[in-house]
């Protein structure tokens, strides 16, 4: 009897739990949701794009935005430089041109695109915000060439030591042994460079 009555107290705590638990799991829903609702047309608040803050805007404001700060930017060099050395890349040079509306559009789809399961995001924008690159194309053909062309002036070959065995004792050391102590040499880091000229 008893046992029965045990088995009966499990199965009515375990109905309670999942009853419990799904009523939690609509309210998060319906919270979620109604925040979607709310900013419907609207960037979330703390959304960015490249430091640029789109939060709460419409796409087409932000949209403008995105577009006249990237102007600006196409207007910009970008100035190299190591010792004496300076190497200046035009935008031109790269055929750079920005993307307002694809970046507005992964903006827009942030904390949207999962349905429930972007709760978590969605909570992290709102805590913290998210800052989204800018996107962009190029010509990498033409950076790997400007790259490439830093890398030739700034690489310094390195020269190991070396021992060499001399025919005769050297009256300044007493021995027929000659060693060179090499010199260090200098490499570009290309993968930091071009991380950096992507960013």
């Amino acid at each position: 009897m008893r046992r029965v009555v045990a088995v009966f107290l499990t199965h009515l705590w375990l109905r309670r739990f999942g009853a419990a638990c799904a009523v939690i799991l609509i309210f998060l829903s319906f919270i979620f949701f109604s925040y979607r609702l709310l900013w419907r047309g609207k960037l979330f608040p703390g959304i960015s794009v490249s430091g640029i803050a789109i939060g709460g805007l419409s796409s087409e404001r932000a949209n403008e935005i995105l577009s006249s700060r990237s102007g600006e930017f196409l207007e910009s060099s970008l100035s190299l430089s190591y010792d004496e050395q300076r190497w200046i890349i035009e935008p031109s040079q790269l055929s750079l041109a920005y993307e307002p509306s694809l970046s507005v559009r992964a903006a827009y789809l942030s904390g949207r695109n999962e349905a429930f399961f972007g709760l978590p995001l969605l909570l992290s924008i709102l805590q913290e915000g998210k800052d989204l690159p800018l996107r962009y194309t190029l010509d990498e053909q033409v950076l790997e060439s400007s790259i490439s062309a830093i890398a030739s002036a700034v690489n310094v070959p390195s020269i190991p030591p070396s021992l060499e065995v001399l025919a005769a004792v050297d009256p300044q050391t007493h021995s027929r042994i000659k060693a060179e102590a090499g010199e260090a040499g200098l490499q570009l880091d290309v993968s930091s460079l071009r991380r950096t000229l992507h960013e």
